[in-house]
């Protein structure tokens, strides 16, 4: 009974790990997709409408995939339904915040 209940604090523990692992790179593609945001904005200043449309063509529409992918891995691993919301409402906060109008063109 000892040994089940062992194995069930290190399933536990490594559940944890793995979801603020996801947690962790989902942030991270956020801060790289706000850089990204940011320097189409100044070539759409600039008027380079080519490089604008090929960085958001191949770069940004990858890295939000990517995103997408990552949180929607880290749900599965939401233990409770509280969770999951509060999870999927600051990644849609985060995603709107000006990330979906560049994927919309």
């Amino acid at each position: 009974m000892e040994d089940l209940k062992s194995l069930e604090n290190e399933v536990d523990m490594a559940m944890v790990e793995r979801l603020q692992q996801l947690k962790t790179a989902r942030k991270t593609k956020l801060g790289w997709l706000t850089r990204q945001k940011n320097e189409i904005k100044l070539m759409e200043n600039i008027c380079n409408v080519e490089l604008v449309k090929s960085k958001l063509e191949t770069e940004f529409l990858q890295i939000c995939k990517e995103n997408q992918e990552l949180h929607e891995s880290k749900n599965v691993l939401l233990l409770n339904e509280d969770a999951e919301k509060e999870q999927n409402e600051w990644y849609d906060s985060e995603m709107t915040g000006g990330f979906l109008d560049l994927k919309r063109g």
